[in-house]
């Protein structure tokens, strides 16, 4: 119990040595919490930074990823378009051809057509050709026979016989 014998036993020096060191420790614990606060702060905002920087990097993870798949989205949007681009090309092409060709008909049947007005004009002209053919050799049998009668009354036998000659060889000429 605490009665004065207790207190008359405790000596003065020990306490006075144990009051100072126990402001020695009490000082150095105060130190060692400061410390210690100051490394809890330190860790709360290392570990705050850290969330942060995790948050940074995941978001940095998720946008790259969005644009790997906005890369795909468009590329396969190239693709497609590059597909419609040829397709429109060939169609384009088939056009052209389909026009090239309906213009080559009607170039062919205009050729077709002009070609048979000339060949109507040449069988026109050819026969006209024929006719007057015909006439001016009926003209030159008409004189040779004016020719060759007047001959023959005036001409020696021999004669004759090289107008007969020369007659049947117009007569050939005219069946050709």
């Amino acid at each position: 119990m605490l009665d004065k014998s207790y207190f008359n036993s405790i000596r003065l020096d020990t306490v006075r040595k144990k009051y100072y060191q126990a402001d020695a420790v009490d000082r150095l614990l105060v130190d060692i919490r400061s410390k210690a606060d100051s490394m809890v702060r330190e860790l709360i905002q290392a570990r705050a930074e850290c969330e942060d920087a995790v948050k940074a990097a995941e978001a940095l993870r998720e946008e790259n990823e969005d644009l790997r798949n906005k890369g795909k989205i468009l590329s396969q949007e190239v693709l497609s378009l590059r597909e419609d681009l040829k397709q429109a090309q060939q169609e384009e092409r088939t056009d052209q051809m389909e026009e090239m060709e309906k213009e080559r008909e009607t170039f062919s049947a205009r050729s077709r057509a002009r070609q048979e007005e000339i060949v109507g004009q040449m069988e026109t002209l050819l026969s006209s050709l024929k006719e007057m053919h015909t006439q001016a050799l009926d003209q030159i049998n008409t004189q040779w026979e004016e020719i060759l009668s007047s001959l023959e009354e005036t001409a020696p036998d021999d004669l004759a016989d090289k107008v007969e000659l020369i007659a049947r060889e117009v007569s050939e000429i005219e069946e050709l």
